[in-house]
């Protein structure tokens, strides 16, 4: 799961039965513990639902957060990057209990930031090492040639045209509430 992708997998995990079934989660750049980023946003008045929940006190992160942050017998690895302009402070994506890998650990000075990092290729191989291998991602298992690598297999670096379409936004006022197997 990519940012917000890898708090809804930890709460699949945390308070659906179907956690139970889950052997590994890997997570990229999730703000397990939330983000500077999204009070601001907040604050400006364009934050939406999600971006309420990624707040560092928010009641989401709460009850994510309580008690164990990797609950059930799952092998967790989080991977995030320095350069992370999204999730602030960027070790905001580590967890508890988790094998977490900073990319630039990995390979240092490499330039990804919170997007790129969904399609960066180191990324790709220790995800792929996570759920291939039992247990979390083990670095010393990435092919030292990694770090050559700029993207995932088969992808290509396409950006959309700026202002094709707009969309009508509407923001929240506050955090969605929890529900109450949550609370």
């Amino acid at each position: 799961g990519h940012s917000q992708g890898g708090l809804s997998l930890r709460w699949a995990i945390k308070w659906f039965p179907a956690g139970a079934l889950v052997d590994d989660y890997v997570g990229f750049a999730s703000p397990n513990h939330g983000s500077r980023t999204a009070i601001s946003a907040a604050r400006a008045r364009k934050c939406f639902a999600a971006c309420w929940q990624m707040r560092p006190r928010s009641a989401f992160i709460g009850a994510l957060n309580r008690g164990d942050e990797t609950p059930g017998d799952v092998s967790y690895t989080s991977i995030y990057t320095i350069n992370d302009e999204a999730v602030r402070p960027a070790e905001s994506s580590s967890l508890a209990g988790a094998t977490n890998v900073v990319i630039q650990d990995v390979c240092p000075g490499r330039p990804v930031e919170h997007l790129l990092l969904a399609g960066d290729a180191v990324t790709w191989e220790l995800a792929v090492d996570a759920l291939t291998h039992r247990g979390a991602a083990d670095v010393e298992r990435i092919s030292p040639f990694a770090c050559l690598k700029l993207a995932l297999p088969g992808a290509t670096l396409n950006w959309p045209e700026r202002g094709a379409d707009t969309v009508d936004v509407r923001y929240p006022s506050r955090e969605p509430p929890l529900r109450p197997y949550a609370r």
